[in-house]
């Protein structure tokens, strides 16, 4: 017995060949099978012959048509759901199902006159059926869903009609025969579906879309992993999915166990629902806990409609890129095929992962030759571990696993990890290995710049070799944690916090090895043995002994680490002052989740700088190898080994805190909050081991007594500093703040004092950075050019250039990455950039070479109280012209502006405008090919307009420029607009810098302009966003009177206009700053 789609049992025909009936002429068996092949492909050698009934008393006789006691003619259809339909059995069917059905009983009513005369119903739909297969030339495939269509929906007829009884074409013997030969065909049947995605297809898409569309790249994650339909994943809820907490290693990657419940898939209705069992890397759980996050209620779908619909087709589109036949099928069948084919899986583990418990079905994902061996294949029992081995091997897995990840390393060699996201670009400063330049030649440049001559140079004999460089270590004495925790404090949450950050160096909340385990294999260091012997004897490593014989431990046993001990990678990094620095990594940083770390927060650059403004003593202090005076408890050391090189290197363990270790900058944080959280009312900053004590010249005694407070709670600690603290305690009140007057570099940035005010500009490491980066002749890589840009940014951050500048280096960025999400390689060659991209490049480099000395801009402090500000201006733009409302908030002063275009348009829909507005005869389609002299240009002081995308921010840009003219604008004015355009709202990305920099063309030459204002005259423009319905410029935009006059026309309101309040608006600045500390950026 099998279940139709209503629930109810209903009895299948078993059908071999030999069994089969069909309307063919007599045959011996031989020749059938051989014309079985044909028929497989011309369903219309089978259908060709049309059959004759029987004579019977046809539609005239009631009882003719099956159960049905009316002929179809006679059905009434139902135009909308009847109330005496239950909800939940009409609900039981998806909308699709019922529309279907609809449409087969409509085609049964209108059925040919000659059909009714059929004996049986079941007869006439057979033979409907066939005319429509011969005339359409059907295949076997649609012919059967076709038949399984009508099947369900006559079953259903009392839904949609007023027949109160079912109709059941399955008790037909022909309709059961029938449906045996179209099955039987069907599966001779070679369709084209869409190829399979392949494992390397996989890898490379979802290194294109982590990245760039991380919505896109869940999808197709959980599509492999779980071998889910896009429907399958698509209607998972939030409480669908289970997250386990127990890690595991497999092939070679820390996956997590993540279970899904299918409850509203294809076959879930029919079959009931299923859980599919399968493992995600901590990459892809983060993403997956960040989209459930998101997600208010537990029946919330994982994905919205808006996001399914985006992600069928983006993830559809770069399917299609890698192969124009591949569509979402693909993603499916790959999985069961990479399952079956590499994994090994069984016919059963495969049918719980499908929902298929048809093996017929199940073969169609298979390629010909695994469909046999899968048939033959049945589970093999697994080989329980040696006694010995139990407690150090991991378990055994099977299910959805996903393919070794390809990500850190190819080649034998590392991978570089991708360059930032991009709205992260030039948030951080890249190493030079990321912009492609030598380490050497950036050193030589550094010490060049510095001061040091080609001949001094010359002389230090540095080897070419950065990996030859001498090994930078540093005697220092270890931090008393007892005397850190004794400290008072002026902030409670100073101790708090210390005491939670000192956990995970004292007793660390590992995960436990018998559930979660790191690489059991350890490969031998690259340091040379003297770098070790050099380490062990300044006690940074000790080697490992046997607990039993305290012998040094050459090899374990076991021939691997055994349970309880865990490795640490160890290497050297260069330094620009001509060393290396010693970086120790430890594997646990795979199996923490970062979400139980302590969390460390630290103030914006544009925040640190504006604190500093004022500031005209500044002392810096950094602790000396402040990792390494940070010891580690005996009993955590095991977790941090490491193999020498050599068949008697042997293993050693690190004695103090890893300088890669996740957990590592909490807690190096939390001592020095600890140290400098001192009752004073000058300005202290940390970062890790850097401490910056600053104060106005109006602050002198303060200072003074802060800095030795400090100097004194850093020798109750017991750690070193450079400048060393007992000299600088020893120091006079005036040496002291003479020191402290002297140009200062923190964190990346150099800082002067000019007499009144500190200046600043980017440290010497930066700029010779850019200037190897845009070195002429350079080749770019993917990477190397983004990196390069990225660099670019931040230290273009650091000026008061105007960032407009960057447009077009940022739309070259943005095609890049781009690129990358399609399937292109990061480390893959750039392809040629326009000259003019390059000239801005190495225009924007050299500037910033020059290094020039800035001012530090003031805080602003957006508001959504009007009378913060002098004007409180409403534009809009339509296909007309543009107006404006400017009202001045200190006398109530009202001022109309209103302009015509120049071209009134006549053609193509512009889908962001609000109206029906369009571009001209003279404008082509593709408007970015249009040169910026003719979207910008305007004759005799008129405006011109292409699209709204230009015509919002021209307005706006024209309106300036107008009040500045006629004498409106003053410096240091607050200028507050409302606009109904939201990519200008949208596209202020700071809080207190220079403004934005835009996508658009002309909405980035606003924001030049508006940056011009603030830089210049210290005028500052907040923007608003405004509901079209409520903005009352629109009426200026659209009414411009009798004439036809495009001159600029404004004039002072009489009666003062009462404009809507800011309060009702909306402004990103404003809702950032309330939840932000000031100056944040």
């Amino acid at each position: 017995m099998d279940v139709d789609n209503r629930g109810r049992q209903f009895r299948r025909a078993d059908h071999e060949p030999e069994q089969l009936t069909a309307p063919v002429d007599p045959m011996d068996e031989e020749d059938y099978e051989t014309l079985e092949e044909e028929l497989a492909d011309r369903p219309d050698i089978l259908l060709y012959h049309e059959p004759v009934p029987l004579n019977s008393g046809g539609r005239l006789d009631a009882q003719t048509v099956g159960t049905s006691p009316a002929c179809p003619r006679n059905w009434y259809i139902y135009p909308t759901p009847q109330e005496h339909v239950n909800g939940l059995a009409w609900g039981f069917k998806k909308p699709g199902t019922r529309t279907r059905h609809m449409h087969i009983i409509r085609e049964l009513k209108s059925m040919p006159r000659d059909l009714l005369d059929y004996p049986t119903l079941a007869e006439a739909i057979l033979e409907l059926i066939r005319r429509k297969a011969v005339r359409q030339k059907l295949a076997w495939p649609t012919i059967l869903k076709y038949m399984m269509n009508a099947s369900g929906a006559l079953a259903d007829l009392p839904f949609y009609t007023n027949q109160e009884k079912p109709i059941l074409l399955t008790e037909n013997l022909f309709w059961k025969q029938a449906t045996a030969m179209v099955t039987y065909m069907d599966k001779l049947h070679v369709p084209n579906p869409p190829p399979p995605l392949k494992v390397d297809q996989y890898e490379q898409l979802r290194r294109g879309l982590y990245h760039t569309k991380p919505l896109h790249y869940l999808f197709l994650t959980l599509g492999w992993t779980f071998a889910g339909r896009a429907g399958d994943i698509l209607t998972l809820t939030k409480r669908d999915v289970t997250i386990g907490t127990t890690a595991q290693m497999m092939d070679g990657v820390l996956q997590y166990p993540v279970t899904i419940h299918v409850a509203y898939g294809k076959v879930s209705k029919s079959k009931g629902p299923y859980d599919v069992d399968g493992f995600l890397t901590q990459t892809d759980v983060t993403c997956l806990k960040k989209q459930l996050q998101s997600k208010r209620n537990p029946s919330s779908n994982l994905f919205s409609s808006e996001e399914e619909r985006a992600v069928r087709e983006g993830v559809r589109t770069a399917l299609r890129a890698l192969d124009p036949r591949m569509g979402l099928p693909s993603i499916r069948k790959g999985a069961i095929q990479y399952l079956a084919d590499v994994k090994g899986l069984t016919r059963e583990e495969l049918r719980r992962i499908t929902g298929h418990t048809n093996d017929s079905i199940l073969h169609r994902y298979l390629p010909p030759g695994r469909q046999t061996t899968l048939a033959a294949s049945a589970p093999t029992p697994t080989t329980p571990c040696p006694p010995e081995q139990t407690d150090t091997a991991p378990p055994n897995v099977t299910g959805g696993t996903i393919p070794q990840q390809d990500q850190v390393w190819t080649n034998g060699r590392r991978r570089g990890k991708p360059p930032p996201a991009l709205e992260r670009i030039g948030q951080k400063a890249p190493s030079s290995k990321e912009i492609g330049v030598s380490e050497m030649e950036l050193w030589r440049l550094i010490q060049l710049k510095s001061g040091v001559t080609q001949a001094e140079l010359d002389a230090r004999a540095l080897p070419t070799d950065v990996k030859q460089w001498p090994l930078h270590l540093k005697h220092t004495t270890l931090v008393d944690l007892r005397a850190v925790r004794r400290m008072t404090v002026k902030t409670p949450a100073t101790h708090t916090f210390l005491n939670e950050a000192l956990r995970w160096l004292e007793d660390p909340p590992f995960p436990s090895p018998l559930t979660t385990y790191t690489s059991r294999t350890v490969k031998p260091t690259m340091l040379s043995h003297e770098d070790i012997q050099k380490a062990v004897e300044m006690d940074k490593f000790e080697p490992c002994r046997d607990p039993r014989t305290g012998d040094h431990i050459v090899e374990f046993d076991i021939g691997h680490l055994p349970a309880g001990y865990d490795a640490v990678n160890v290497f050297t990094v260069p330094e620009m002052k001509g060393r290396r620095r010693l970086i120790t990594e430890p594997l646990l940083n795979a199996v923490i989740d970062r979400e139980k770390l302590p969390q460390v927060q630290y103030p914006g650059r544009l925040q640190r700088r504006q604190a500093l403004r004022h500031m005209k003593y500044m002392i810096q202090i950094d602790f000396e190898a402040f990792y390494d005076a940070i010891g580690l408890p005996e009993h955590v050391r095991n977790h941090f080994v490491f193999r020498a090189r050599g068949a008697t290197g042997g293993y050693y363990r690190l004695k103090t805190l890893p300088t890669g270790a996740r957990w590592s900058v909490a807690v190096g944080q939390a001592i020095t909050n600890t140290i400098v959280d001192i009752d004073t009312p000058v300005t202290v900053m940390t970062m890790i081991d850097n401490i910056l004590i600053a104060a106005c010249d109006t602050q002198e005694d303060n200072f003074l007594c802060a800095v030795r407070s400090i100097l004194r709670r850093i020798e109750e600690a017991n750690l070193l500093t450079s400048p060393p603290r007992d000299e600088l305690l020893a120091m006079s009140d005036e040496a002291l703040l003479t020191m402290s007057v002297k140009d200062n570099v923190f964190l990346g940035e150099e800082y002067t004092w000019d007499g009144t005010q500190r200046l600043i500009r980017n440290s010497i490491k930066t700029i010779s950075k850019i200037e190897l980066g845009i070195a002429p002749g350079k080749q770019y890589s993917i990477r190397s050019f983004v990196s390069t840009v990225s660099l670019i940014c931040f230290a273009h951050h650091t000026t008061r250039l105007n960032p407009a500048s960057l447009y077009k280096i940022l739309s070259v960025v943005r095609a890049f990455y781009s690129m990358v999400s399609q399937g292109g390689d990061w480390d893959a060659p750039a392809p040629p950039i326009e000259e003019a991209v390059m000239t801005s490049l190495r225009e924007t480099g050299n500037r910033l070479i020059l290094n020039e000395w800035w001012e530090i801009e003031a805080p602003r402090r957006p508001s959504y109280d009007t009378h913060d500000y002098d004007f409180v201006i409403f534009t809009d733009a339509s296909r007309g012209g543009w107006g404006a409302i400017v009202q001045h908030q200190g006398n109530g002063d009202t001022w109309h502006f209103q302009q015509r275009w120049i071209h009134k348009g006549e053609r193509g829909y512009v889908p962001f405008c609000e109206d029906d507005w369009f571009v001209d005869e003279e404008t082509p389609d593709d408007l970015g090919a249009l040169p910026a002299n003719m979207r910008i240009r305007n004759e005799r002081g008129l405006t011109n307009s292409r699209h709204s995308a230009h015509a919002e921010p021209r307005a706006i840009s024209v309106l300036l420029t107008a009040m500045m003219e006629k004498g409106l604008l003053q410096p240091k004015m607050r200028l507050a607009i409302a606009t109904d355009h939201y990519a200008i709202v949208a596209a202020q990305r700071k809080l207190n810098g220079f403004g934005g920099i835009g996508r658009g063309y002309a909405l980035n030459k606003l924001y030049e302009l508006c940056n011009s204002l603030l830089v210049e005259q210290a005028i500052s423009v907040t923007f608003f966003y405004v509901i079209g319905s409520l903005n009352p410029a629109d009426t200026l935009s659209r009414n411009f009177g009798v004439g036809d006059n495009k001159d600029l026309v404004w004039q002072k309101d009489a009666i003062q206009t009462r404009l809507p309040n800011l309060g009702r608006l909306y402004c990103p600045l404003c809702e950032k700053r309330d939840n932000e500390p000031e100056g944040q950026e």
